[in-house]
């Protein structure tokens, strides 16, 4: 569970009356704060349960006189919840393929993570649906994985994500894709042979440049 802790300073421009307190909150500075509760036995202090993870709370503070109309404002007070053990690291390294019908992946992550799994993941398509191929334990700092695929006629995008003690999912890796390639003869009789290949998805850095290798009747590839 959640919390944020607040204290204030006690308001004494009631006196002898002990002053009395509403305590609002906004999440958005720019709306009309909201009553979280009021504060009638003259405490100073509150503590809001079940917070929203990864999200800024704007407290403000009002004292009010139960013998009058008079009023008094605290300060905003902002805070941001956190989600403890974040991973630190979680990068998707490469798609490749090295064996035919067969595509090699690897995926560095934190293994000091505060989460319960991390969980590969694979689609057809990069904004499609993904679902789930393997399951790790939070400890886990590095995954290498082969999925079997026809890597000369589909093209499948691969993606870590992590996995909180609570079922949610606080974190994702960048999206690893084969490169599918396509060959053809020129059509105008010309000793040329086209090459067409979808680009590669995605590394954190921008792909530098493709280089090309040619293989004639089985000889080594250069």
């Amino acid at each position: 569970m959640t919390t944020n802790t607040l204290n204030w300073s006690a308001y004494d421009g009631f006196s002898p009356e002990n002053s009395n307190y509403y305590i609002y909150y906004l999440l958005d500075v720019n709306l009309a704060p909201v009553l979280l509760d009021s504060i009638t036995n003259g405490n100073i202090s509150y503590v809001h349960s079940n917070v929203m993870l990864d999200t800024t709370y704007h407290y403000l503070i009002q004292a009010y006189s139960n013998t009058s109309s008079d009023i008094a404002y605290s300060n905003i007070q902002s805070i941001s919840t956190v989600i403890p053990g974040l991973p630190q690291i979680m990068n998707a390294d490469f798609a490749t393929i090295e064996t035919l019908n067969q595509i090699d992946l690897s995926f560095t992550l934190d293994p000091n993570a505060l989460i319960d799994r991390y969980v590969l993941l694979k689609s057809d398509s990069i904004n499609g649906t993904f679902d789930t191929i393997a399951n790790y334990p939070a400890s886990t700092g590095q995954i290498t994985y082969t999925d079997d695929l026809k890597v000369s006629q589909e093209i499948a995008f691969y993606k870590v994500i992590a996995i909180n003690d609570c079922g949610i999912i606080i974190n994702q890796s960048n999206i690893a894709s084969n490169i599918l390639l396509e060959a053809y003869p020129a059509k105008d009789g010309s000793k040329t042979n086209i090459l067409q290949w979808t680009s590669y998805k995605n590394w954190l850095g921008n792909v530098a440049n493709y280089e090309i290798y040619r293989s004639v009747d089985g000889s080594a590839f250069s």
